[in-house]
């Protein structure tokens, strides 16, 4: 028996400026049991994985990816010696290029299902040619609507070369077969500023954004993977990053994940309900084969939502790395459409100070209609 262990995280939830992006990822664990506890995989990887960077290491020798909360991982980007990037590009790149092709087709289905918007970079060749446009892409970020976003892509990676991604790819890969874990979907929501402000505004809470880039995530991970797993016999466990004081997430569970046509409203179990950590079991009953033939499986996922959830889960780690990053590299793309029109403009990383003292600087360079829509107003 395996497990599905998915991770959810966001970036970007409070800065004035530029989008949230909340992140997925979902490992493969294969030897796993009904009642284990959550799996050790800094322990099991611990060829590969680590959670501080290495400080330096000999020439020739593996140094193993820094997994861990993207605060961490992210340096100042003042540091001249070393892109403020290094440790979170190399870690998520490193183990998209890893991902287990079979488990992250899981996630065509949902990416057919989004609207379509303008495209952040052409067309054709693998991903890690088209730079950071390959990169938006891989994570189903491939449509993006405000032209600040927009035009030629730009380099990913940019803290190493295609060669040191091979190597260390190698390695890694070695390193997840001897641990047995496989890499499975690593997505990206992206709330860009419009839709922000929209859901804001309708539901009158900032939380109303984060939750629903989560939902469409646990409705992927439900839809698709607890689908699969309850075919092959295997567990289900997602554990999302929690904030502020909330406990009860069980109406959420309910809205997100209920009735489909055709088959009943999943139940709810409430495990536990702290401030430690809210725990739950989502549950759906078997259902006869309306073509005749087997009946479909009943499914069954475990949900928990914990504070600080990236220091003892490695998939919400790894998701929250996925956030920062892709928020980073959008952020990159905005400062160079505003630059373009105001050279002098120094960069903004876009939260609530420097967003003030950024707008200040950029004056009548945007127009009031721009000013209006980039503005986030929570």
């Amino acid at each position: 028996m395996g497990l599905y262990y998915a991770g959810i995280d966001e970036a970007g939830y409070g800065p004035l400026l530029g989008p949230l992006c909340v992140a997925l990822c979902v490992l493969k664990v294969d030897d796993w049991r009904e009642g284990d506890g959550a799996p050790d995989l800094w322990k099991s990887l611990d060829a590969i994985v680590c959670k501080e960077p290495a400080a330096g290491g000999k020439r020739g020798r593996f140094e193993r990816l820094a997994i861990n909360d993207s605060k961490k991982l992210k340096l100042s980007n003042g540091l001249v010696t070393k892109d403020p990037l290094t440790h979170l590009e190399r870690g998520v790149v490193t183990l998209l290029h890893c991902q287990d092709s079979g488990l992250a087709a899981h996630c065509e289905v949902a990416d057919a299902e989004r609207p379509a918007a303008t495209p952040i970079g052409d067309a054709g060749g693998s991903w890690l040619e088209r730079g950071d446009a390959g990169y938006f892409e891989r994570i189903g970020v491939a449509r993006l609507e405000h032209d600040w976003y927009a035009g030629p892509a730009l380099a990913c990676p940019r803290s190493f070369s295609a060669g040191q991604l091979a190597i260390w790819s190698n390695q890694v890969r070695s390193g997840l077969m001897s641990g047995g874990v496989r890499v499975g979907p690593m997505r990206c929501r992206v709330l860009e500023e419009r839709e922000f402000n929209a859901v804001v505004e309708a539901e009158r809470t900032k939380a109303a954004a984060t939750e629903r880039a989560l939902g469409e995530h646990l409705r992927l991970v439900w839809n698709h993977l607890a689908a699969v797993a309850a075919r092959e016999g295997d567990g289900v466990r997602v554990v999302c990053d929690r904030q502020g004081g909330r406990v009860q997430y069980a109406g959420l569970l309910a809205r997100t994940l209920g009735a489909e046509p055709g088959r009943p409203a999943v139940e709810i179990e409430i495990v536990e309900e702290s401030p430690r950590l809210s725990r739950y079991e989502v549950l759906a009953p078997a259902r006869p084969n309306s073509g005749g033939g087997e009946e479909t499986p009943a499914r069954r996922m475990g949900v928990l939502f914990m504070p600080e959830a990236e220091a003892a889960h490695m998939p919400v780690a790894i998701a929250s790395m996925t956030a920062k990053l892709t928020r980073e590299m959008l952020m990159t793309r905005f400062n160079r459409y505003w630059n373009q029109r105001m050279p002098e403009l120094k960069p903004t990383a876009g939260y609530r100070n420097d967003g003030w003292r950024w707008l200040e600087d950029l004056g009548d360079a945007a127009t009031e209609d721009e000013r209006r829509l980039m503005i986030r107003r929570a």
